[in-house]
């Protein structure tokens, strides 16, 4: 049995190195464990040797084609052509919180590599479903951590918000800042830190901002993006003045005659509600809607304003 330890939030890359070896060396995924630093009681982590043994000289070469496949080749083996889905689900499957997606990855490329190299097209297979289903369970969780992200505006740097495992307390902020930096705590599902990182810079680049999750951090200083994984001790309760304002926003644009609870739960789940400031108001806006609603059926029409008759006049 091959024990393989990998780093604590794996990425792809990571993955895929350990994940080159073993098929250079022709070894079966029966035979392989997987452990990673960060999988819940892990106690293999500490009393494992160390993964396969290996030289420099068979290390394998990957080179990615987007368009087209990726070739996994070696100096001791026949290049093994790679569909280039293959690295698009696995970039997303590796994001799961699962423990088993590293065995999944590596026994579907133990099968393209061994006689089933278009695998990926059988939907039906019991290891495509999974793949798939983990797929769609990252990509909806990026989905709603870019949707529903709420920043406010602080005033400490990114590196003063919060406690970490690695801080003993708060840094002294006696220098005030120079600009503007926003703060935002998310609780996602899976480890979409990076995906959602690039989302974020590309949609507030001008900006220095921060997005703490249990898992880790992400900052922006409008240069360069940085992940930290150090875990918060406590959630920082942050907020600034112009919450108020959007609870105000929100209040007025609410129309209590076209309230549907069972399509807002579906594209808004509970369990998001608690970071978001403007659900606080959705209980007694929902319980106000009919009478509201009979409220505005019994009043009597308003008087349009002026430039609303030469508008219709006009036309």
């Amino acid at each position: 049995m091959v024990i393989v330890k990998l780093p604590a939030y794996c990425t792809f890359l990571e993955w895929r190195l350990e994940a080159r070896a073993l098929i250079q060396n022709d070894i079966q995924p029966k035979h392989i464990e997987w452990h990673a630093a960060d999988s819940e009681a892990d106690l293999l982590w500490a009393l494992t040797p160390e993964s396969s043994n290996r030289s420099d000289t068979n290390v394998v070469n990957v080179n990615c084609d987007i368009e087209g496949t990726a070739a996994i080749t070696s100096s001791e083996s026949t290049p093994i052509m790679v569909p280039a889905t293959f690295v698009r689900y696995g970039k997303l499957a590796i994001c799961h919180k699962s423990k088993d997606k590293f065995d999944l990855l590596y026994r579907l490329l133990w099968r393209i590599s061994h006689d089933e190299p278009h695998i990926l097209n059988m939907a039906m297979d019991a290891d495509v479903k999974k793949l798939g289903i983990y797929c769609k369970s990252v990509r909806r969780d990026l989905h709603k951590m870019t949707a529903f992200v709420r920043f406010d505006r602080v005033a400490k740097s990114p590196n003063q918000l919060f406690k970490t495992e690695h801080s003993d307390s708060l840094l002294n902020i006696a220098e005030p800042l120079n600009e503007q930096v926003f703060y935002s705590w998310f609780e996602p599902e899976h480890n979409v830190l990076a995906q959602a990182g690039e989302f974020f810079k590309k949609r507030f680049s001008n900006s220095t901002w921060t997005i703490a999750t249990p898992i880790g951090s992400i900052h922006w200083d409008t240069a360069r993006l940085t992940i930290d994984h150090s875990t918060l001790r406590e959630k920082p309760e942050l907020h600034d003045g112009v919450v108020a304002l959007w609870d105000t926003y929100y209040a007025s644009i609410f129309n209590p005659g076209r309230i549907k609870l069972k399509a807002m739960h579906a594209e808004m789940p509970r369990k998001y509600w608690h970071n978001m400031p403007e659900t606080r108001q959705i209980s007694a806006l929902a319980s106000e809607a009919p009478a509201r609603k009979q409220s505005m059926l019994a009043a009597e029409p308003s008087t349009p304003p002026r430039w609303a008759k030469k508008a219709t006049k006009q036309n």
